[in-house]
């Protein structure tokens, strides 16, 4: 009866690290140590010729936290060419990049290894991204 008590709590603590894990994938503002922009060239890559290199903590958070955000748009897309590429390098150098479209009351971003998926940006978001931007 012990050993079966046991093994129920496990698979309750399991399930329950599995489930909150669901929710984590979200980036932490701490783990990015800068975000670079350029100008968008092409669907499906970033170009790497850099126009600014943000630092300044205060607009990582509000770029991150604005990422964080985002809302996935359902349905088919056809995009015209965005305005920029945000490249954010984390600390221990991974990357992670999107193509963004932005004016002074939204924003949309795409994941340039998901052509065919699109992230509204709330308009105070797209504010803080213009901020930064800047």
């Amino acid at each position: 009866m012990i050993l079966l008590k046991r093994i129920l709590l496990s698979l309750l603590i399991v399930l329950l690290f599995s489930s909150c894990s669901t929710f984590t994938n979200q980036m932490e503002v701490s783990e990015v140590k800068e975000i670079k922009i350029s100008e968008f060239e092409n669907f499906g890559s970033i170009n790497r010729d850099f126009i600014k290199t943000i630092t300044d903590k205060e607009d990582i958070k509000n770029v991150v936290k604005a990422l964080n955000s985002k809302s996935k748009v359902h349905g088919a897309v056809d995009m015209p060419e965005g305005d920029f590429d945000l490249l954010l390098i984390f600390e221990d150098s991974s990357e992670e990049a999107y193509h963004l479209w932005i004016d002074s009351s939204s924003a949309t971003v795409m994941q340039p290894d998901d052509t065919h998926t699109i992230y509204n940006i709330s308009s105070k978001n797209a504010e803080k991204i213009n901020q930064a931007l800047k």
